[in-house]
Parts: structure tokens; sequence; C-alpha cells
């Protein structure tokens, strides 16, 4: 688990927090029914979607030869590949080139069920030797919903 991962979740945890006490004071909820309320929300929230959740993880396929479906044969559900064209260097991708825009294949998806990112999509994608990166997705970089 990313540190990100971790301070979204606490800030999270915070909100529903915040929320439920802010709530329970007018109406003087004892400490059970406080943590009743957020472990109702908590699930609540978990049933919403798999996204719900965490932020959307994105990853850059470093080598311009490899073809997008072949990228695709190595994700598990829940990770798309599609080449998209970057703006400038983007943080954390300034290794891709010393040019100021490309065309790249970008991974984007969502941990499901123990398949991450960094724990099995991008080892995957090195067995076949396909050499991709996490990126942290700056307002210039966010996904386009077409």
């Amino acid at each position: 688990m990313s540190i990100k991962r971790v301070d979204f979740g606490y800030a999270l945890s915070k909100v529903i927090s915040g929320a439920i006490i802010e709530f329970c004071k007018e109406k003087v909820c004892d400490q059970t029914a406080i943590d009743a309320l957020v472990d109702e929300a908590w699930e609540r929230l978990k049933d919403s979607s798999p996204g719900s959740l965490q932020r959307e993880r994105v990853a850059v396929v470093l080598d311009d030869a490899i073809s997008e479906e072949h990228v695709q044969n190595y994700l598990p559900q829940g990770y798309t590949a599609k080449i998209e064209y970057l703006p400038g260097n983007q943080a954390g991708i300034d290794c891709l080139s010393k040019t100021s825009n490309a065309m790249r294949i970008v991974i984007r998806g969502y941990d499901i069920a123990g398949w991450t990112l960094d724990g099995y999509v991008i080892p995957r994608l090195a067995s076949g030797m396909i050499v991709a990166t996490e990126v942290f997705a700056t307002e210039a970089f966010e996904h386009d919903s077409d």
C-alpha cells in the first residue's frame, strides 16, 4: 500500500467521522451509536463501486515499440491500456524522453482483490519485457471522459 493511499484512507475516515460527530451533537448520541454510524457509512461506501474508496491508478509504458493490444493482454480486470497524448513532461515521467509532448500507452484502473498496480500489474508487464512506471496525475494529465 502506498503512502498516498494510506493518506487518502485516513482523510476519508476523518471526513466520515467528523460528519457523524457533527450530526450526533444535535441528536445526543452515545459512543456506541457513533461507532455504529461510522461502520454503516464505510459499508455503504464499499458497496457502491470498486473505485469509490480509492483513486485511479495510472502507469505509462516506456517502450514505443510495444502495441496497445500486447499490453492489454497482460492486464487484469479493472485495468485498461490506451494510447494517449501526454502534454509536456508530466510529474514522474520526465524519464520518458527529451521531447515535450508524446503519444504513450497509458494504463489506468483500480486495485481490486489484490490485483494492485505496483504489486501485480507492473511486475506482470515486466515478465513480458514491458517496462512501465506509475505516475501521479496532475491536473493537466487527468483522464478525459470521452
